[in-house]
């Protein structure tokens, strides 16, 4: 800072009086400038235009730099257009680059202003990272009469475009709607020897999954997928910059599962997550998220019942036929085999039939489809929670932290797959760092429960409906703690001036569920004394909940008056604790 106040003094005392080997020092001491304290002192210094009369090319170019460090591009700007700052192609090309970084339509238009000017001021073709931004720049305010400008100047000067040029003018011509003329383009580049960067392949292969280009994009990636080497066994992964070389990375990868996701190919997404291990690329929490939300939309098999009846009426006939003509002494052993099977199933069925019932419907209610139907259904369902749980230990085993998506789409697959209780599981390991106790358990009463409130009544409804009443109450327990009830829970006035507490509990919609959540609601109120203040409980179907609280928790249901319920419209019934009852309830306990 010495250094820079010195500079400063002596340039406002003896301006004409530098020495060009003084100049190379000046040059010197603010390229030292890097961090944001020295970029901040040196501030006084290159506002001044006496640093404009230099004679040597590295001062301008560090005045540049620090300038537009300090966010001060419009001052450059004006410094260029008033011809106070020689244009020269780094200058011009620096500039250029931070109006691509502001992402401002004026300084777009600034942009191509300075351009404009540089071609009638300068002799020499600009710098090819000036191209570059200015590509960029048309990209960006999706500019086709000034990209075809640009292309013109190049010709004229006969500049050739690179390899960054044609990955922009890709992403244009898909913006434009001539995604086939971007593919025709792209193949040509390939035969003349010409590789995409893998961040503009990357942009190239979204355009493609946007415009449902599936085919094509597989295409292109397995082109490229043959070009990347294979880690041997037991060697290290790629260094960050040799996989920066490679032409493609884990966001490539993730574009083309994400692209089988839409498809509902997860065979395919599998394909290339395992294609990605084997280049000794890791996947990273979005790959994880993209691979579970493919497993989310896989699809389950189309069954026709009817059809399978007949053909299983059409296979016993067949069989009967058979063995009516055969001569069963000499299958005596495979008949015993056979019969032996079907003995056990039919023990099986008869000695635990419920069990079997239950693994074909594991919910208590809902829709119910032919049993050929439901058998192939719950098999979709085991093979789609298999490689759920697989790539959850995937992540674990990366050493990848789960964000708020992985959580979302970990639950909501869970209970699409009717396995709630291993989303139970997940949330409540206490093993597990990255669980939702763990988290809790780390960052204390701060905490927020990270599922949101759509996802987490999901996941409560869904082992309401299964039975599985411990894993309920735990779940419950934790995300009340936890402040994820607090949208619900509501302050209302009441006669008197006295203020009221209200549960809006209609997003539980089925009774068994809304009544279990309004006792797990109310029991912290009933633990010491009378409530003082009212409260109440906003519910869809009340009778059908008082019923369910009737059969379940009866001291709970005298707590309330059938004729106390109020309607509050769109279906919804409001049920308020009967303050009469509960007087008699907390003398009943005292006695």
């Amino acid at each position: 800072m010495k250094e820079l106040d010195a500079i400063k003094t002596n340039l406002e005392s003896t301006p004409t009086a530098v020495s060009v080997d003084y100049w190379r020092d000046v040059g010197r001491t603010l390229g030292k400038c890097r961090s944001s304290d020295l970029l901040e002192a040196a501030r006084p210094l290159v506002t001044k235009t006496s640093l404009l009369a230099s004679p040597v090319g590295v001062v301008h170019n560090e005045m540049i730099r620090i300038l537009l460090n300090l966010g001060l591009l419009d001052d450059v700007i004006a410094m260029a257009k008033s011809g106070a700052l020689p244009l020269t192609s780094r200058t011009v090309s620096r500039i250029l680059g931070a109006c691509v970084r502001e992402s401002n339509k004026d300084k777009f238009v600034q942009g191509f202003e300075l351009f404009d000017l540089t071609c009638t001021q300068q002799q020499q073709v600009p710098h090819m990272s000036t191209f570059h931004s200015l590509f960029i720049l048309c990209a960006k305010s999706n500019d086709q009469a000034r990209l075809a400008q640009v292309k013109r100047y190049m010709q004229q000067h006969n500049v050739a475009l690179d390899a960054v040029c044609h990955g922009i003018c890709l992403r244009m011509d898909c913006r434009a709607g001539n995604v086939t003329e971007a593919i025709a383009r792209y193949h040509q580049l390939t035969r003349d020897g010409m590789t995409l960067p893998v961040n503009h392949l990357n942009d190239f292969l979204d355009d493609l999954t946007e415009s449902d280009h599936y085919d094509d994009a597989v295409q292109i990636f397995e082109t490229a997928q043959t070009n990347m080497p294979i880690k041997p066994w037991g060697k290290a992964p790629p260094l960050d910059e040799t996989a920066g070389r490679l032409p493609l990375n884990v966001i490539s990868y993730n574009i083309m599962i994400k692209l089988c996701g839409k498809e509902h190919r997860m065979d395919e997404a599998f394909k290339w997550y395992e294609a990605m291990k084997a280049t000794g690329l890791k996947p990273s929490t979005v790959t994880i998220n993209t691979m579970l939300h493919g497993v989310f939309h896989g699809q389950f098999r189309t069954v026709n019942a009817a059809a399978i009846y007949s053909g299983l009426a059409g296979l016993g006939a067949i069989v009967a036929t058979a063995l009516y003509s055969s001569d069963l002494s000499e299958s005596t052993g495979a008949i015993g085999i056979t019969s032996a099977v079907a003995a056990s199933m039919a023990v099986g069925i008869y000695v635990n039939p419920f069990g079997v019932k239950k693994a074909i419907y594991p919910n208590e209610s809902g829709q119910r489809e032919p049993i050929p139907q439901a058998i192939l259904r719950r098999l979709d369902e085991e093979e789609h929670i298999g490689r759920l749980m697989f790539l959850w230990q995937e992540l674990l085993g990366y050493g990848l932290t789960p964000d708020l998506a992985t959580f979302d789409i970990l639950v909501r697959t869970c209970v699409r797959k009717r396995h709630p209780e291993l989303a139970a599981t997940v949330l409540l390991d206490a093993t597990n760092p990255n669980s939702i106790v763990s988290r809790r358990k780390a960052k204390g009463p701060s905490y927020h429960f990270e599922l949101s409130l759509a996802t987490t009544v999901q996941l409560l409804q869904a082992l309401v409906a299964q039975n599985l009443l411990p894993l309920f109450d735990q779940v419950f327990t934790l995300a009340n703690g936890t402040h994820r009830f607090q949208d619900i829970t509501k302050r209302v006035p009441e006669k008197g001036g006295r203020g009221g507490i209200r549960y809006t509990l209609g997003v539980f919609q089925t009774p068994k569920a809304t009544a279990l959540a309004l006792v797990k609601l109310l029991n912290p109120h009933m633990k010491h004394s009378m409530p003082s203040q009212p409260i109440s409980f906003e519910v869809q179907n009340s009778h059908a909940v008082l019923d369910v609280l009737d059969a379940m928790y009866p001291a709970t249901r005298a707590l309330f008056v059938m004729e106390d319920v109020q309607g509050a419209g769109h279906g919804l019934g409001v049920l308020p604790l009967n303050r009469q009852r509960l007087q008699a309830h907390f003398k009943s306990r005292h006695r």
